[in-house]
């Protein structure tokens, strides 16, 4: 937690209180600070990749994430649940207008086919380095990427 990277607990014994007393804090403090809409700023370039968060199992199936990352400052933007165009489409919709100003590189996943597209303006994006035409991504489209 915070610049010196403690445990919660470890911060929990300083202070005297319990774990779920400072998660508490972490969440009351932290959330404002993530719901923040200018917290991103001016992205360079954007990727985003699916990843299984929790595996299948007897009791659930895979449960997927896309993350968002700012590929030329190398940092994390954010992670949402899910793994859809309509994940990716709400994700661009929150984001100020022209907050991206480089490329976008995307997971060839079939699922985001059709959401990138939308919130990227002129972009051209990319997978794997490869510049993709945002034809594309039309829906129906028989020359789409497939997973």
């Amino acid at each position: 937690m915070g610049q010196d990277n403690h445990a919660v607990a470890q911060v929990g014994r300083a202070l005297g209180v319990g774990w779920w007393a400072v998660m508490a804090a972490v969440r009351d403090y932290g959330r404002p600070l993530v719901d923040d809409p200018g917290r991103i700023g001016t992205v360079g370039g954007l990727g985003l990749d699916e990843t299984a968060f929790l595996r299948a199992n007897a009791r659930r199936h895979t449960v997927f994430v896309t993350g968002f990352v700012d590929i030329v400052a190398g940092r994390l933007l954010d992670i949402v649940a899910g793994r859809s165009a309509k994940v990716v489409e709400t994700w661009l919709a929150e984001r100020p207008q022209a907050w991206l100003v480089g490329v976008a590189t995307i997971d060839p996943h079939r699922g985001y086919a059709n959401g990138p597209m939308g919130g990227l303006g002129q972009l051209a994006p990319a997978v794997d380095g490869v510049v993709l035409h945002p034809q594309l991504f039309e829906p129906g489209s028989q020359d789409g990427v497939g997973e």
